[in-house]
């Protein structure tokens, strides 16, 4: 089960770019850090198309139409993922997107036709339990703050939309790889990236500066982030790509992230309560081992 060994490699590599993205967001806004995050990522694939070939970039009009949606999709959800993370500790942020899991497992019932066994039910309501936990704001008994923050707290929401547009994206990407290679569509998926985001830099921000002043800030993590992203999403779309392999249990295993982000954040960050929120993602890691055995 090769998918099993791509799912936990893009989990760890997506674990540790976001701690290196928190200490650059801490620093500059979310549209200088995207502008010249995206631009990093395109320039490595673009190396990296000399060793792939050029043959890889030939995709039917369709289809680059299925990547082109997909990417908006993404973009729309990534922006509000950066928002939040921008104002939210990286320990409450992480394991939230835990919810993928919930929204893929039914979109994939749905969409996909995969199946959903009993013991996997039970997995995505300890999956909701804990998310709820972590949000209790350092006091368990405090059982009513999740739900008052979720009504209040534009930027919790903005986490669940996250999770929700992940998991479109995810649906989306299983059937485009049936026509391409995982390198075609993490290329074709960054030029789109860069499209859209330096669209906005430069009709709603302050285009090459917003880009330089981006460089400037970043640039003692800024590689080091992009590097362990595009082997995040490299090894995913791997995952994605395998035959019988199932987004219902791919997305759920990528949440192998939540313990290393609470680690990160807890040791290297020093965010608050941590030690809830590392007892929180346990649980929510058991829900989520319920949904791949």
């Amino acid at each position: 089960m090769e998918w099993i060994i791509f799912a936990v490699m893009a989990a760890f590599g997506f674990s540790f770019s976001d701690f290196f993205k928190k200490k650059i967001l801490n620093k500059e806004h979310a549209f200088q850090f995207l502008s010249i995050f995206n631009l990093i990522f395109l320039a490595l694939l673009c190396i990296a198309l000399f060793f792939v070939g050029t043959e890889s970039l030939k995709v039917p009009p369709p289809v680059l139409g299925a990547i082109f949606f997909r990417t908006l999709v993404g973009v729309i959800g990534f922006i509000l993922y950066i928002k939040s993370l921008r104002h939210l500790e990286i320990s409450t942020v992480a394991p939230l997107i835990n919810f993928r899991a919930i929204f893929a497992l039914i979109l994939g019932v749905i969409f996909l036709g995969e199946s959903i066994l009993g013991y996997q039910v039970a997995g995505v309501l300890i999956i909701v339990f804990g998310a709820y936990v972590i949000d209790s704001g350092g006091h368990i008994k405090n059982w009513h703050k999740p739900l008052a923050d979720l009504m209040h707290s534009k930027y919790i929401q903005f986490a669940l939309y996250f999770a929700f547009f992940l998991s479109i994206t995810a649906i989306l990407a299983k059937k485009i790889l049936i026509y391409v290679s995982p390198f075609t569509l993490l290329f074709y998926s960054s030029v789109f990236l860069n499209i859209f985001y330096l669209s906005i830099t430069f009709f709603v921000y302050k285009g090459f500066k917003d880009i330089k002043l981006g460089w400037q800030i970043g640039k003692k993590f800024l590689l080091i982030a992009v590097i362990l992203e595009l082997a995040g999403a490299y090894f995913k779309f791997s995952a994605y790509a395998q035959p019988g392999a199932k987004i219902i249990l791919i997305v759920p295993l990528l949440q192998v992230s939540t313990l290393v982000s609470i680690f990160l954040g807890g040791r290297l960050l020093k965010e608050k309560h941590i030690g809830l929120k590392l007892g929180a993602a346990v649980l929510m890691i058991a829900g989520i081992i319920l949904l791949v055995i």
